[in-house]
């Protein structure tokens, strides 16, 4: 650092444990993603995915998902006791498979 520099910074020295309490700038926030991607991040986060949690966690507050963890745990109940993917379907929507492992399939569905 060149020592120009170094007479710039010293008055800031005592502001610096205020830093903390600032965050971040509102242009270095990422705009959340749309709400197709934040419904496969969340179906990838129940099924145990942590970088889709993460991301998940990050860039979709407040973007409504149908399949949330609550939702899939209803259906892999309901896959557990009837095993029948129409009804599953029927129930929960078109894209509830998606909320299993392929195990999870493969030990529960009937059809």
């Amino acid at each position: 650092m060149a020592p120009r520099a170094r007479v710039l910074l010293l008055p800031l020295l005592p502001l610096l444990p205020l830093l903390p309490l600032v965050g971040p700038s509102p242009g270095c926030r990422r705009a959340p993603l749309p709400r197709e991607r934040c419904e496969d991040l969340s179906l990838r986060a129940y099924r145990g995915f942590p970088r889709a949690l993460a991301r998940f966690n990050d860039r979709c507050r407040g973007v409504g998902v149908t399949y949330t963890r609550e939702r899939c745990q209803a259906a892999l109940r309901d896959l557990v006791l009837s095993g029948d993917a129409a009804a599953l379907r029927a129930r929960h929507g078109d894209r509830v498979l998606e909320c299993f492992s392929e195990r999870e399939r493969r030990r529960f569905l009937k059809n």
